[in-house]
């Protein structure tokens, strides 16, 4: 977009682009540079289409496509960006595209930036350098930048000039990811074209602190107004219409709920939804709430219109409903196409790298409380025999792994016996099962010898489940820290069964549990040395959990609320469950 900034006596030139939100209902925003003008935005004049085939002396670029007036949504002095609305709709006869963006730190490894040097019809500006973080200046938020070095092409050296300012910055997937500030390069004077620009980055004018707390200091709320915390979208043209949906949760049990969500690409007016297995097995609401009664795993198809175009999407065996008595592994089958993505200078997504990763896992929905005696994996890469790999399950912290609640250690040596090529399954069988209730996450830390990885499936394919710890420790979803591959699911299935199924109960004379009903202590006198007890109170939930190896053992029960709980006491294959009234 060529933008004439206007107060009604005087004028000059910027540049612009139209830019898409994660509603994709084309909202006509437009992203340009805050140093462009700080008033009278009712007054500026936005011309689209500003192009010519020709690199020079253009004359038959149109001039006659424009939106006059806009309002400031957000702006940016900390790294020199502001968003503006324009006052109506673009015309669909000038045929807009609403760029696509992305808000990944990574720079990128090469793009163009679109600009009208001088109000000039639009020019091609193109850097094949990978970007690199820099500051403007003084009062300019520290590495804020882009620091960009054009090249020669067969059309002429890439260059910025007066009126290239607020120009939108391109990376290689074709994404906004930076707002031209100005630099050194210069299309007709010294020191001539090779000089650097500098661009504010995305990322920054995203959500960045230093540029203010309010919604008028960051792109965030009115760039993805739905809330969805993605790190990249693409661009869409008006009557472009593309169906997508996600659901919440899809692992449920018989007679549970699902909300379905909406997503779908261009500004649909009608839903057909088709829920094979579920009541209504159909809806035509935008986002419906769907029960499930049969255990099973189900498709969910939804078509779209616009009362012109339409488009069908299908998720196949999307829902898993679980039978209360019955086992089930979860994320099984993986959702989309199987894949091992390399990562960095050597090593895995998925597993071992050079960044020093150490440790991936994926998030699992709540399921009640179950216990996980196995989980399966596919395996993607096992690249020597030197080493370990521990899988384990971590409680849920807050939607962030946190402490681990069980594990199993494997040798890599086992796992390259076992290894015939990506995609080989392997199963992890825990010494006990290990006991879960609600959300959880499970994985394992990455080899401490030889390179280890899963499979995945192919990013986009479904929403991101996909979790690593880097190697300070801390916990990261892919949504924030690989770019271009933010949604994944790792093939990593947990077993999930009802308490007790394939255990032998103990044969209830060989162990004591005292007294009942109890109100400070409960005693349990086990024959065994090695022994787990399980708490859960009247809703399923543990209340608390003990390794002994003692004979003895005594359950402080002091804390508990009024009521029935279900004291379970589990050795190797065998357990007894036992009801005891807890009375204050």
């Amino acid at each position: 977009v060529k933008i004439k900034i206007t107060d009604g006596s005087s004028s000059n030139w910027c540049s612009g682009s139209l830019v898409n939100n994660t509603a994709q209902d084309y909202t006509p925003y437009v992203l340009t540079a805050n140093h462009c003008g700080y008033s009278n935005y009712n007054l500026w004049i936005f011309y689209f289409n500003n192009e010519s085939q020709e690199c020079t002396n253009a004359t038959s670029a149109p001039i006659n496509q424009t939106v006059t007036g806009s309002s400031l949504r957000a702006s940016g002095s900390g790294n020199d960006f502001m968003l503006l609305e324009l006052s109506g709709m673009v015309p669909e006869n000038y045929e807009p595209h609403f760029c696509g963006w992305d808000r990944a730190a990574e720079g990128a490894t090469n793009g163009v930036l679109l600009h009208h040097p001088y109000g000039l019809p639009k020019k091609i500006s193109t850097f094949t350098q990978t970007l690199t973080s820099t500051t403007y200046g003084a009062g300019y938020i520290t590495n804020g930048h882009w620091l960009i070095y054009w090249v020669e092409t067969a059309n002429g050296h890439g260059c910025s000039a007066p009126g290239s300012s607020g120009a939108s910055l391109f990376n290689q997937n074709g994404r906004v990811v930076g707002t031209l500030t100005g630099g050194y390069s210069k299309c007709t004077e010294d020191p001539g074209p090779s000089g650097p620009d500098l661009a504010g980055k995305f990322s920054v004018s995203w959500d960045h602190s230093q540029n203010g707390s309010l919604n008028s200091n960051k792109l965030q709320p009115w760039l993805d107004p739905i809330s969805s915390n993605v790190m990249s979208i693409d661009g869409i043209d008006y009557g472009q219409i593309n169906a997508n949906f996600y659901a919440t949760p899809t692992n449920i049990m018989e007679g549970e709920t699902v909300v379905f969500t909406d997503i779908s690409i261009g500004a649909p007016s009608s839903w057909n939804w088709s829920f094979p297995g579920g009541t209504p097995n159909a809806s035509n609401a935008q986002n419906p709430t769907i029960t499930y009664n049969t255990a099973g795993t189900y498709n969910v198809s939804l078509t779209v219109s616009d009362g012109t175009n339409n488009d069908t999407h299908t998720k196949t065996n999307y829902i898993t409903v679980l039978d209360p008595e019955s086992c089930i592994f979860l994320h099984y089958p993986l959702i989309g196409t199987e894949t091992l993505y390399t990562a960095g200078t050597s090593g895995y997504v998925s597993g071992n790298n050079s960044y020093g990763d150490l440790a991936k896992a994926d998030y699992f929905q709540s399921v009640g409380a179950k216990e996980i005696p196995k989980i399966l994996v596919h395996l993607g890469a096992v690249d020597g025999t030197n080493g370990n790999v521990q899988f384990a399950v971590w409680a849920n912290n807050g939607g962030v792994p946190g402490s681990v609640i069980g594990s199993k250690t494997i040798t890599m040596a086992t796992l390259s016996a076992a290894f015939s090529g990506a995609g080989t399954p392997y199963t992890v069988e825990f010494d006990q099962p290990i006991s879960v209730n609600g959300n959880f996450f499970a994985g394992f830390f990455t080899s401490t010898g030889s390179d280890f990885a899963v499979t995945s499936n192919t990013a986009g394919d479904a929403p991101n489940t996909a979790w690593e710890m880097w190697n300070n420790g801390t916990w990261h979803s892919y949504t924030t820290t690989w770019q271009n591959i933010p949604s994944l699911t790792q093939s990593i299935f947990p077993e999930v069964c009802p308490f007790g199924v394939n255990i032998k109960e103990i044969s209830k004379s060989n162990i004591t549990i005292y007294p009942n009903p109890a109100s400070n202590d409960v005693t349990i006198v086990s024959p065994f040395d090695n022994y787990k007890v399980v708490v859960y109170n009247n809703l399923g939930q543990v209340v608390e959990q003990t390794e002994s190896k003692d004979s003895q053992i005594i359950i402080d029960v002091s804390s508990y609320q009024n009521g029935i709980y279900n004291f379970v006491v589990i050795s190797g294959t065998e357990q007894i469950n036992r009801k005891i009234s807890i009375i204050k």
